[in-house]
């Protein structure tokens, strides 16, 4: 096996299964075109890889993230920080508003 230790044992809860190795994590431009990547073990949650991305984006860029990297503290970090509007793909059931802007 490629990754033996247990911290590259992920799980994927919507099919019930485990698996190891790494997962990719991207920014993608508006052009397709991968800008950063960052690889993190299987059993780290998607937010932990959001935090040491140097995120070279102009002040007042849209980030959109899927599901996994929805959080309403790391979405007021990188407006305060970074001046990036994260655009997190919400469920109806999140009781927060897609911000519209810086």
């Amino acid at each position: 096996m490629l990754f033996p230790d247990r911290v590259y044992r992920g799980f994927i809860p919507w099919e019930q299964v485990y698996f190891h190795g790494l997962k990719p994590h991207l920014l993608v431009g508006s052009g397709k075109f991968i800008h950063e990547v960052n690889l993190t073990p299987a059993s780290l949650h998607d937010l932990a890889s959001s935090l040491p991305l140097p995120l070279d984006l102009p002040e007042g860029a849209e980030l959109y993230l899927d599901g996994g990297y929805e959080h309403h503290l790391h979405e007021d970090l990188f407006r305060e920080a970074q001046g990036i509007v994260s655009m997190g793909i919400r469920r109806e059931n999140r009781g927060r508003d897609v911000p519209t802007g810086p």
